[in-house]
């Protein structure tokens, strides 16, 4: 999966890791193929899963990624010398396997299998010691298979199949 985190960073999900590129891309001026310096963001390979999901925040660069039931919240911080070293990550380990997500400054929303969408307020808490606040809305009778936030972060977009 491929993905823009920002107007500068352009991210790719595989298996094993989440990786970024920096943007512009270079360019040459000759026929020659150009190599893109590609650089870890994230290892995965500890997670040993076929899927994950990913959802990104593009106006307040915020990454989330659902790996079973293990959540990842990122959020980019000023201070840091690459991507690698600014962005802040958030674990949160959940009781059921993730099939949606989105996120928005510091809400996380997932979609479960059951129909219910959980809602996490204060993720991108400096302090990681304190739990996010949570909600559970039982709104489908189906798995919740796509989420959105809208842009104001007041309302959140739900599908099912």
């Amino acid at each position: 999966m491929i993905t823009v985190l920002d107007n500068s960073t352009l991210l790719l999900l595989s298996k094993s890791s989440l990786r970024y590129c920096s943007l512009p891309f270079p360019t040459s001026s000759k026929e020659e193929i150009v190599k893109l310096p590609v650089h870890e963001l994230l290892d995965l390979g500890q997670d040993q899963l076929e899927k994950s999901l990913l959802a990104v925040d593009t106006s307040t660069s915020t990454v989330c990624l659902a790996s079973g039931k293990v959540i990842r919240f990122g959020t980019l911080q000023e201070k840091g010398d690459n991507l690698r070293d600014r962005v802040s990550w958030r674990d949160l380990v959940i009781d059921t396997e993730v099939v949606s997500l989105a996120c928005s400054s510091d809400i996380l929303v997932i979609g479960e299998t059951s129909g219910r969408i959980r809602v996490f307020f204060g993720m991108g808490s400096e302090n990681g010691d304190i739990k996010p606040t949570e909600t559970i809305t039982s709104w489908h009778q189906s798995p919740v298979t796509a989420l959105q936030i809208t842009t104001n972060g007041t309302t959140t977009l739900s599908s099912f199949i």
